[in-house]
């Protein structure tokens, strides 16, 4: 007859080594249940002797007597019960991870479970196992996995740069793009790599008073060789860990510069070319339409003076043109070097601004 069933019988009273054997066994059955971890002992034959909580629809008196393999599934009963009798043989602690499957992958829990052995004197006559559930802890490690795999793969190069401006981490790509092996850049300043505009270490690093954003930057970057290489990409400030950082992404544009350079040289040359053939075709060739219109306007003076105003009409709209056509080349070919350059070209506009607004 237990302790507790003697009181209620009100039959030989209990002793206080009974009573207070009774107490510290129910206080350690109330602080294992306590325990957020799953806790078990088990004898040598591997059947539940105690459990500290129920499991789905069982209550933890239910689990008592049954095998613990029945709490595993299948495909992990191999596993577990060859680390339990490692503990039975050598009396070592051993131990094993579990993953439960549920309807999804997002549904399964993980757990990490460790076996440590009981003794008897020297025979080991059963074992605990408790069972930490590592859900959460599990799913963190595979997204920040599947987070570094991306950014190792990424063709950009990115670096994360701590509050004095020094690299603490790079892809493959960053360490590329500047030269450098893999992880050699790791502990370097970040302002060891810039040129103009980027060149001061704190414009890198995350200054008090900075607060966390994101900005596009452009600037000269040095490679290992000597070389440099026009960079371009996103700096962005956040927390990690209550002191800001810098992540910054950037892509080789060396070759977009030297395009959109050809490009404009291109666009350059033709404004050339198109200012020159105004100037000296269409504009010589209506100066000439002009001079000539004056020479018939002398013949017509004296033999037929009623037309003079129409000539003189037509010559001023061709003098129009002539200075139309001539600042449209100018405005696609402001300095002509053949026609004596920078020089010449103030000298014109000195010309044209007196003329249009009286200024000497």
């Amino acid at each position: 007859m237990s302790v507790a069933a003697r009181i209620a019988a009100r039959v030989e009273a209990p002793s206080a080594a009974e009573v207070h054997a009774t107490l510290r066994n129910d206080a350690l059955r109330q602080i294992v249940a306590a325990l957020p971890q799953y806790a078990f002992v088990l004898d040598r034959g591997l059947r539940i002797v105690f459990a500290n909580r129920g499991l789905g629809t069982l209550a933890a008196s239910q689990l008592e007597g049954s095998p613990i393999a029945a709490l595993f599934p299948p495909r992990i009963n191999a596993v577990a019960e060859a680390a339990m009798h490692r503990i039975l043989a050598t009396g070592l602690v051993d131990g094993f991870t579990a993953q439960i499957d549920g309807a999804d992958a997002e549904e399964a829990r993980c757990f990490d479970v460790r076996l440590t052995p009981i003794r008897f004197d020297s025979h080991v006559i059963g074992m605990t196992l408790i069972a930490t559930e590592t859900t959460e802890q599990v799913r963190a490690e595979r997204a920040i996995a599947t987070q570094a795999r991306m950014i190792e793969s990424m063709l950009e190069g990115v670096a994360l740069i701590n509050s004095e401006g020094v690299i603490e981490i790079t892809n493959p790509a960053f360490d590329a793009m500047f030269g450098y092996r893999r992880g050699a850049l790791i502990s370097q300043q970040m302002a060891a790599l810039a040129g103009f505009p980027l060149q001061q270490p704190e414009r890198w690093c995350a200054p008090c008073g900075a607060q966390p954003g994101s900005a596009i930057i452009e600037f000269e970057a040095k490679r290992s060789d000597g070389g440099v290489f026009a960079a371009a990409g996103v700096l962005s400030r956040f927390e990690i860990g209550g002191r800001l950082h810098s992540l910054v992404v950037l892509q080789d544009v060396s070759e977009r510069k030297q395009l959109e350079r050809a490009i404009l040289e291109a666009v350059n040359r033709e404004q050339y070319r198109i200012g020159n053939d105004l100037h000296d075709g269409v504009g010589q060739e209506l100066t000439g339409i002009a001079l000539m219109l004056r020479g018939v306007a002398g013949r017509l003076t004296t033999e037929y003076p009623g037309i003079l105003p129409e000539i003189e009409g037509i010559t001023q709209l061709v003098n129009n043109a002539i200075e139309s056509t001539r600042a449209l080349a100018r405005g696609l070919s402001p300095v002509n070097l053949e026609r004596g350059g920078l020089k010449d070209a103030v000298e014109g506009l000195a010309i044209h601004a007196s003329e249009l607004y009286g200024v000497q």
